[in-house]
């Protein structure tokens, strides 16, 4: 199998507010590995800083990919803009061989008092995963696919040819990876671009960009270990060769536990 999702997203301290990490050519896209990496590694980072028990949880995350990180080491330094009363601003920055290959920034913020709730997103009406096919193989699969289980049923598949790009499925990282913040960020970015599915042929395509907003304080708690989440991606404009991409992730019961927004290079 290689190395797993949780052994690339495993973070070690090597001093006050810098850490260490490293990612091998298993998730590998194109020329190094895949955006969700360096996004689930800035989350681990930013979590790591305040301290494992904070009650400070990741709301919100905004990256930069700058480079595909290679295999081997891979270093972070976490910086606080701001630590307030009940919300920390921290800045990440992803380097290798002294080079960026991302830079992040995560708010992170204590549960608030008071009951205003709002849930209008519902999950779409889809067959349980037991229920459905595996996505079947398709031109220039990135390596990382051999980690991924992706269950089909919204949408178009890729190279589909159809006008409306939206993609979705059942989707899983290996088997028994707990359901945390880190894991949400990377495996959000694990479906191939919904503009795929209006082409006839694959073309090359890169993060630029994601922000992410983490809609569940404790996400554990809605999906076990080993899950697998539904996952829609959806491209309302792609213009002068970027995709603007929109992820929504819910748990297996249907609660939204995530939604992000990404700009694709494509080409």
């Amino acid at each position: 199998m290689g190395q797993t999702i949780q052994e690339a997203l495993r973070i070690h301290e090597t001093s006050p507010g810098s850490y260490a990490a490293t990612i091998t050519d298993d998730w590998w896209q194109g020329a190094g590995a895949y955006g969700g990496i360096s996004a689930g590694l800035i989350v681990r980072a930013a979590q790591a800083f305040l301290g494992g028990e904070s009650s400070r949880v990741p709301r919100a995350l905004h990256v930069l990919f700058t480079a595909p990180p290679a295999s081997g080491l891979i270093s972070l330094k976490v910086n606080p803009i701001r630590q307030g009363a009940r919300v920390s601003f921290l800045e990440v920055r992803v380097e290798q061989a002294e080079k960026a290959v991302a830079h992040g920034t995560v708010t992170l913020g204590k549960p608030r008092a008071g009951e205003a709730s709002v849930r209008h997103e519902q999950m779409p009406k889809v067959p349980g995963v037991d229920k459905l096919a595996a996505l079947p193989e398709v031109p220039q699969t990135p390596r990382y696919f051999e980690h991924l289980d992706i269950r089909p049923c919204l949408g178009s598949p890729p190279l589909g040819q159809t006008a409306n790009a939206m993609f979705g499925g059942w989707v899983k990282l290996d088997e028994g990876a707990p359901v945390d913040h880190a894991y949400i960020a990377a495996i959000m970015d694990v479906g191939p671009p919904s503009y795929f599915v209006t082409q006839s042929e694959f073309r090359r395509a890169a993060s630029v960009t994601a922000s992410y907003h983490f809609l569940e304080a404790r996400p554990e708690e809605h999906a076990e270990s080993g899950d697998s989440l539904m996952l829609r991606i959806r491209s309302r404009v792609c213009n002068e060769g970027y995709s603007d991409e929109e992820q929504h992730l819910w748990s297996p019961s249907g609660r939204l536990l995530a939604r992000a927004n990404q700009v694709i290079a494509i080409g």
